[in-house]
């Protein structure tokens, strides 16, 4: 005969008196059972939800800080890209190689609008340089600067294919297509490898200059 067991006499006959005791703990301390056992890999979801949020703008959808991080699969308009495809868009398509990447400098003289590079930029054979234009928060003058250049190397055509880069895990290149989708271009392709996927394919790469911000014009 299998001896037979009470939940009283497993827990020494105190198990009630124990989960009240405990209950009531909990209570003073604003905790719940479940908030109490809830797994680690819970709780650190919460916190690591909470660390994504505040690197973006709740209201813009752009990402405001640690731009140096993994990006997404998909951009946030049009459709990534890989070197296969950028060599038929530019060769067939006519594309335009954007490179949104940051000034390493002091940023571009109020005077004369030319930026101030602290060192040599490389990138794609044929790309046109936009610096700062993919920060979460750009002045009006660094939004005009990416609207009127865009209107200008397009000649006005909204279908005309943009291939937006800057390096690898960039978030730049990724508010950069965001921003131009919200101006109204159609054909937005991103290449989040960037000039380190470039390279690594054994691709050459050139010095460019920023292309400097018309200060009297937009001022």
């Amino acid at each position: 005969m299998k001896p037979r067991f009470s939940k009283g006499a497993l827990y020494g006959g105190r198990g009630p008196l124990l989960f009240l005791v405990i209950s009531a703990l909990l209570f003073i301390f604003g905790q719940s059972l479940d908030e109490v056992v809830k797994p680690a890999s819970a709780q650190s979801l919460e916190v690591d939800e909470k660390v994504v949020d505040e690197n973006f703008d709740l209201q813009t959808g752009y990402r405001i800080r640690r731009y140096q991080a993994a990006v997404p699969q998909s951009p946030p308009a049009g459709s990534r890209v890989w070197i296969p495809q950028i060599d038929r868009l530019v060769g067939e398509e006519h594309a335009l190689l954007l490179d949104v990447s940051p000034i390493t400098g002091a940023g571009y003289d109020p005077q004369t609008g030319v930026w101030r590079s602290s060192k040599v930029h490389k990138s794609l054979p044929g790309a046109i340089w936009l610096p700062e234009v993919g920060r979460g928060t750009i002045d009006n003058l660094v939004a005009r600067f990416f609207s009127d250049n865009l209107a200008r190397i397009t000649n006005g055509n909204m279908e005309r294919p943009l291939i937006v880069f800057c390096h690898a895990d960039c978030w730049m290149s990724w508010n950069a297509i965001k921003r131009a989708d919200q101006l109204g271009y159609k054909r937005l392709y991103w290449f989040p490898e960037g000039t380190d996927g470039w390279r690594d394919w054994d691709r050459e790469l050139v010095s460019v200059l920023p292309t400097p911000i018309d200060v009297k014009a937009l001022n």
